[in-house]
């Protein structure tokens, strides 16, 4: 019986540890089958990955925005002959995405992301899902053009090796001139089944190694409020606006406080999200869903007041006093108390003549505000005033005659001065 029972306790762990087994390959297949592959990832960055870091940085901002990427280059197509002046102005005016509208000075780059969608959607879901992933991959693909010697510094760009990191910058801040290269060449050789992706270009000047230069493009210095920071492998931005161009090192100019990590605006996508991102970034689909129903159910929330909200409104009101002004008070005081008071005093005085039955029968009844009673208010103050000042002038009080006593003691002080001085003279 025992060793029954020992013999089916073996069984099932045994069973638990195969399922186990088979449970722990399964969830990592299913994580590798989610997240996008290195050698698909490498041949959607291959076109960019040698840009200068801003540059980079913009268009992979601007990749999780798709319909604002078409809506600017369209724009900007219709608004070609315009001057660059113009177009800065005509730019502010736009709600589009910061990013999107710094890549409209390049008209190149944005008729090659407008053009090739599935690239567009691709790179914007790797960056919203993986966003440290596809930074991983740029450096890989620097660090293996560099290691083919077909990446260094001339006079378009300087090429910077620190801490095993590679950072591309514009020669001078503020002009930049966006290379134009066949991955198949400046890679050196192609380990990947996948081939890269390979954007014509319109070249100007050729350089040794495959690269190819285009028309440069002056910009401001408010293009360098986007970043990479490639010690933590994410994007950092700027809340305020930049006016001064980078002339810092590196590591100095991005451990600021002024630059914070990117997060992406559902608010600005205007368009459904893939599978794969609805399965890795749930909290991003959720947001643009809150989004849609404030917007759809309430557009005028801020007009709109609750019923509860005017209720307790009313209630505060109500059981708030009113205090009345100085002015207000006086008016009171004058129109309404006094005649009321006198009234009183004189029922007091002559308690016969205010009888209720004798007031019926030989007294008609006036109103409260009428004119003789006003009348005769003011009369009896005039009469009250001229009595306290004769009362005053007939019996002086204490002041009055403690005044009169000092005048006359200066009096006698001054005729003794005068006695003296004239009897001082005659000796």
């Amino acid at each position: 019986m025992h060793k029954r029972i020992l013999s089916l306790i073996l069984i099932s762990l045994l069973g638990s540890t195969q399922v186990q087994a088979m449970s722990a390959p399964e969830s990592t297949e299913l994580v590798q089958s989610q997240r996008v592959s290195e050698a698909e990832l490498d041949a959607l960055l291959a076109p960019i990955a040698l840009y200068p870091d801003s540059v980079v940085t913009h268009i992979l901002i601007a990749s999780t925005y798709p319909l604002q990427v078409i809506d600017a280059q369209r724009w900007q197509q219709s608004n070609d002959n315009l001057s660059d002046d113009t177009l800065a102005e005509l730019l502010e005016t736009k709600t589009w995405d910061p990013s999107v509208k710094a890549l409209v000075p390049f008209p190149d780059i944005l008729s090659r992301m407008s053009q090739d969608l599935n690239w567009l959607e691709s790179v914007g879901d790797a960056v919203l899902t993986d966003e440290d992933w596809v930074l991983d991959r740029v450096q890989a693909l620097r660090l293996q053009a560099w290691q083919h010697g077909n990446l260094e510094t001339n006079d378009y760009q300087r090429v910077s090796y620190e801490d095993r990191v590679i950072v591309i910058e514009p020669r001078q801040p503020r002009v930049v001139y966006v290379p134009y290269y066949d991955p198949m060449i400046t890679y050196g050789h192609w380990h990947h089944p996948i081939a890269p992706v390979i954007w014509p270009g319109y070249v100007n000047v050729r350089l040794h190694h495959g690269f190819y230069w285009g028309s440069r493009v002056t910009i401001g210095a408010g293009f360098y409020f986007g970043h990479i920071f490639w010690p933590d492998r994410h994007i950092v931005v700027s809340h305020r606006t930049v006016h001064h161009y980078p002339s810092v090192s590196y590591r100095k100019r991005y451990n600021v406080r002024e630059y914070h990590r990117w997060q992406h605006n559902s608010a600005n996508r205007h368009a459904r999200y893939s599978h794969r991102v609805v399965e890795r970034k749930p909290s991003v689909i959720k947001q643009q869903k809150t989004v849609r129903y404030h917007s759809a159910q309430a557009p005028d929330r801020s007009l709109v007041r609750p019923v509860v909200h005017q209720q307790r409104i009313e209630k505060k009101l109500k059981q708030q006093a009113h205090k009345p002004t100085a002015r207000e008070q006086q008016k009171r005081y004058t129109q309404v108390n006094k005649p009321q008071r006198q009234a009183a005093e004189h029922r007091a005085v002559n308690p016969q003549r205010t009888h209720p039955n004798v007031a019926q029968q030989h007294k008609p009844t006036q109103p409260l505000h009428s004119k003789p009673a006003k009348l005769q208010y003011k009369q009896e103050k005039h009469e009250r005033k001229v009595k306290r000042e004769t009362t005053a002038h007939r019996q002086p009080s204490q002041q009055r005659q403690a005044s009169k006593q000092r005048q006359v003691k200066q009096s006698q002080r001054q005729s003794a001065s005068h006695n003296n001085r004239q009897h001082s003279k005659q000796h």
